[in-house]
């Protein structure tokens, strides 16, 4: 071969390694979109099959049969659509805040993520809810949304902790795709959102058009999955099994990479947006596969069971007894120890689980990731769940008491209980109650969710130093809750010799 030959090969190789590199990004219209999945679909076969042929310049243009690729898939138009109002989103939270627009950039990822989620179900067999691919499926997406949450929880003392909040209450409505009535889903975040909003509005009156911005994304997503999934994700009757669907988008991704280092010269500068290969190794990254949904999502999705949630416990029986020496302590009360002068700080350890009944009170404590756990308790017995994370826990029987302290995004399921609950130092906790508890007391805690049922709605709430705690009560049937927001704010006023206080309820405003 000449050396013009050979120059006009590596220039036309040079030029179709870009071409690639521009096409394989999430996201993008719907026609880019089936164009990119068809030439990465190509590509692959082409380096796989045809890399023996690569030495003359009609080799690069060799397609494989018809027969032999994926089937694309597409993202329908009502989402591509949004791609704009993202972007405006993201300028507008620059403009308002630098941490704000870092969170709103992980908005974005999250919600092509979603999108992709999208494509990738339309080449793909429909596979149930809750199998090992369908959680492999959704797990990037998991992800990116516990990393946009974990922006607002890195910053409570930030002057924008509202403006975080609004977007950390907002993102788990892209997880619409998991559940069979997406617009409904979508509503509920976006109705958790809007508390945050109205706050902004009333703090930052120069923030109305960011405010517009995200709500306006929130309800036309809405709009969209009602139109094109009202009875959830799209799958393809005629497509392969997820299984292959993903492994080929993971391969497809690891092909582009080593396409572009082919060849001698240097490749092209990647493009701006976050191709497909750096979005599947987030899903490659862990070498053990997600079970399911985590943190919070897996509390809540678990209350929400109802009487179903007894499946699969694990039972405690009297087995588990200890008698202590000493003299039993006050139902709901912490023993309290006085520490050394010259004891060290305590390391930042895991500390060994245990539930053990000690004389008459259940101390369960220092579980991580446990949703199995239930006690039969009586009505002599309390109980203490302490230093737990991401944990579900049932309470069966008539007890005297529930202390929950120092426990982060862990969920109580209550029947009946004689006094009452207390709820300390705790976040993002969930506590259903199916029968009825006379009083229930949150103290230095933020990020609850109470469900009531009917028979509990005489109860008794006191709460101090509390953020953005949820009182579910139940309307009509089984299932369907009215979420009310307990008030943060205290208004005081001096009549005559002395101070009168109301609660300043900011969902009435």
């Amino acid at each position: 071969m000449d050396g013009y030959n050979m120059t006009t090969l590596m220039k036309r190789l040079e030029a179709a390694t870009s071409r690639l590199e521009d096409l394989v990004v999430v996201a993008q219209g719907q026609s880019s979109n089936q164009w990119s999945s068809n030439i990465v679909g190509d590509s692959v076969k082409t380096s796989a099959a045809d890399t023996p042929a690569m030495a003359t310049p009609g080799a690069v243009a060799t397609k494989a049969p018809v027969s032999d690729i994926e089937p694309s898939g597409s993202i329908p138009a009502s989402l591509t659509a949004l791609n704009g109002k993202l972007d405006t989103l993201v300028e507008l939270s620059k403009a308002a805040d630098l941490l704000v627009g870092e969170q709103a950039v992980l908005f974005k990822n999250a919600a092509e993520e979603a999108n992709k989620i999208v494509l990738l179900a339309s080449r793909a067999q429909k596979a149930e809810i809750g199998s090992q691919d369908f959680m492999d499926l959704l797990k990037p997406l998991a992800d990116k949304i516990a990393a946009v949450v974990d922006v607002r929880e890195s910053n409570r003392t930030s002057p924008a902790t509202n403006q975080l909040s609004t977007i950390a209450e907002g993102v788990p409505a892209l997880g619409w795709v998991s559940t069979p009535a997406p617009a409904d889903y979508v509503q509920d975040f976006k109705d958790s959102a809007q508390f945050y909003a109205n706050r902004v509005l009333k703090d930052n009156k120069d923030h109305g058009e960011w405010v517009k911005a995200f709500l306006s994304y929130l309800n036309e997503l809405k709009a969209a999955v009602t139109n094109d999934f009202s009875d959830g994700m799209k799958w393809n009757a005629n497509g392969k099994p997820l299984r292959e669907v993903l492994s080929a988008d993971t391969s497809s991704g690891s092909s582009s990479k080593a396409s572009t280092s082919a060849g001698g010269p240097p490749p092209p500068p990647p493009p701006p947006p976050p191709s497909v290969e750096t979005l599947t190794a987030a899903a490659s990254k862990s070498s053990t596969p997600a079970s399911g949904p985590t943190g919070m999502a897996a509390v809540l999705a678990d209350l929400n069971k109802g009487t179903a949630i007894t499946s699969g416990l694990r039972h405690v029986d009297r087995s588990a007894k200890k008698e202590a020496p000493k003299a039993p302590p006050k139902p709901g009360g912490l023993r309290k120890t006085k520490p050394s002068a010259t004891a060290a700080p305590p390391a930042a350890v895991a500390r060994k689980p245990r539930i053990e009944l000690e004389n008459n009170r259940w101390i369960i404590e220092n579980y991580v990731d446990e949703h199995e756990i239930v006690i039969d308790a009586d009505l002599s017995q309390a109980i203490l769940i302490d230093n737990c994370q991401q944990c579900t826990i049932q309470v069966k029987g008539k007890a005297t008491s529930i202390t929950i302290t120092k426990c982060a995004k862990t969920g109580v399921l209550v029947y009946t209980l004689v006094s009452g609950v207390e709820i300390i130092n705790s976040s993002n906790f969930g506590l259903q109650i199916t029968g009825t508890v006379p009083s229930l007391t949150i103290d230095n805690s933020h990020d609850g969710a109470v469900y009531l049922s009917k028979e509990a709605l005489d109860i008794d709430i006191y709460t101090s130093q509390t953020a953005a705690i949820n009182v579910n009560i139940p309307t009509g049937e089984p299932g369907d809750y009215d979420e009310r927001p307990l008030p943060e704010q205290i208004m005081h006023k001096v009549v005559g010799a002395k101070i009168s206080s109301s609660a300043v309820n900011a969902a009435d405003k």
